[in-house]
């Protein structure tokens, strides 16, 4: 985490050549990637790169102390904040992995030139081509012998970074106004770990109730023993291997905090009025868009919860007391019951 923070220092010292790259893609902020951080170890980046996300990567790192694994999924776009973000991963171990049903192309592939390890779903898309620069309006303008003499520099860039000559060839030999995918062949090359997609089990068959009886098929809730953080991510998250240490921390938080925290990653918080009482909510799902993470206030009761919707199990902490509601998924509605 030392090391990568260093990605400041490595900015300044890549002016010289981040120059030669300037006007390759302009900056359009409406198409910049966004950040995200989903536990202590994972930053995520979505959409176009822009000018600038050098550094939005640097604010994300603030909430990843742990910071072991950037996710991709990216068209590509400007090679000066990618070949930065690169970088700064050259300044440690770290995996570059692109997202399930994700891609990764055109200027996104120098951050998986730049990752000492690199993985990709069995669904994902890695794909090359050569640099070009575009009119104001974003049209891409002819390939010239500047563009050829940029990626002749990129290409200098990637095989210092150990590219192989397969992926390298592909990216020269393909004109900036197509796109060559890579095979699985040029992804073994490169040392890319093949993932399979995550497999999500149908839920389960849901028995009616008996009257007065709490169901049989409801998961046992754990003895209210250690911090509400433990318990929660005992019976929630222990099982996703999320790690214990970002998760802590936000529990630990003063409400303030929480609502601050979950800003910082991008939440939406909305307002829903009717009866008389509003409640106020800002919500986060994991990458794998498995398990939901939010804050709520309500009449003045306020808790925060998460829900594993793979395993059904979910589970509210009140922040004014010690007092953790255990719950589960009923059947394939979105419908949580108290363990």
């Amino acid at each position: 985490m030392t090391a990568l923070r260093n990605i400041r220092s490595g900015v300044r010292s890549a002016a010289a050549i981040a120059l030669g790259f300037a006007a390759f893609v302009p900056a359009n902020p409406a198409l910049a990637a966004t950040f995200a951080t989903t536990d202590a170890a994972t930053i995520t980046l979505t959409g176009k790169i822009d000018h600038g996300d050098e550094q939005k990567f640097v604010a994300a790192l603030g909430y990843a102390p742990n910071f072991r694994k950037l996710v991709v999924n990216s068209p590509g776009g400007s090679i000066k904040p990618a070949y930065l973000i690169g970088k700064g991963l050259r300044t440690g171990s770290y995996e570059v992995q692109v997202a399930d049903n994700g891609e990764c192309a055109s200027a996104c592939t120098l951050l998986l030139a730049a990752a000492a390890e690199r993985s990709a779903y069995s669904s994902s898309r890695i794909a090359v081509h050569s640099a070009s620069t575009f009119e104001a309006d974003g049209t891409r303008k002819p390939e010239t012998d500047d563009d050829l003499a940029v990626s002749a520099k990129l290409a200098r860039h990637m095989t210092e970074w150990g590219t192989p000559a397969v992926i390298i060839g592909k990216m020269i030999g393909t004109p900036a106004n197509k796109i060559t995918p890579l095979t699985d062949s040029d992804l073994q090359a490169w040392n890319v770990r093949i993932l399979s997609a995550r497999y999500t089990p149908p839920p389960p068959y849901t028995p009616p109730p008996t009257p007065y009886t709490a169901p049989p098929y409801a998961p046992p809730p754990p003895a209210d023993s250690g911090t509400k953080g433990e318990r929660i991510y005992d019976f929630v998250l222990r099982s996703e291997g999320t790690p214990m240490s970002k998760f802590s921390e936000i529990i630990a938080y003063n409400w303030t905090g929480k609502v601050e925290a979950f800003e910082s990653m991008g939440a939406q918080f909305t307002k829903d009025c009717g009866g008389g009482t509003c409640t106020y909510r800002g919500e986060l799902w994991s990458p794998n868009q498995q398990v939901r993470y939010y804050v709520q206030s309500l009449n003045g009761v306020r808790v925060f919860c998460v829900k594993n919707y793979r395993t059904g199990r979910g589970a509210c902490a009140n922040q004014d007391t010690d007092e953790v509601i255990y719950l589960r998924k009923a059947g394939a509605t979105d419908r949580w019951l108290k363990a």
